[in-house]
């Protein structure tokens, strides 16, 4: 005796099967997601990021080292540059403009403004006007303000 079921019952448990994929890769997404978020800071946050590549490539690199051995430094060397670049593609996309904001804090702290005052600038003497072979060198207060506030033209260090 055969039992005939309806097209629709069929269909039902295919969608019943695709929902239990997609809440379990979904589950483990957002795990992952979470995962990385809970880094206590920024380099283990990037670290975790890549992490599965580096899975990937560990199992790339043993893999060949039971299949072809003396292509496992190759192997292994071809890893450390995907995960490198993994790593510094995360580091350029989320926190290169705040290492950038910092550099330039530092630099403004260290040096000083890179533009002096209108004010602290002196007019060239009339014999400094023309240089070696008549062309007229840079006005004094621009090449001071490259050397800070403190060497400015006209102040005393």
């Amino acid at each position: 005796m055969r039992i005939e079921r309806e097209p629709g019952e069929q269909a039902g448990l295919k969608d019943r099967h695709m929902k239990h994929h997609e809440l379990l890769w979904g589950s483990a997404i957002v795990a992952f997601i979470a995962w990385v978020f809970l880094a206590p800071n920024p380099s283990v946050r990037i670290s975790r990021v890549c992490r599965p590549i580096s899975w990937a490539s560990s199992g790339i690199v043993s893999l060949t080292a039971l299949t072809a051995p003396k292509y496992e430094t190759d192997a292994q060397d071809g890893g450390n540059r995907v995960v490198y670049g993994c790593e510094y593609s995360i580091w350029r996309l989320f926190y290169q403009k705040d290492y950038d904001t910092y550099l330039s804090a530092q630099r403004l702290r260290l040096l000083g403004p890179r533009v002096a005052p209108a004010q602290s600038c002196q007019s060239p003497t009339p014999a400094a006007v023309k240089g070696p072979g008549g062309n007229a060198p840079a006005a004094p207060c621009v090449a001071a303000s490259i050397a800070g506030p403190a060497k400015a033209a006209g102040s005393k260090p």
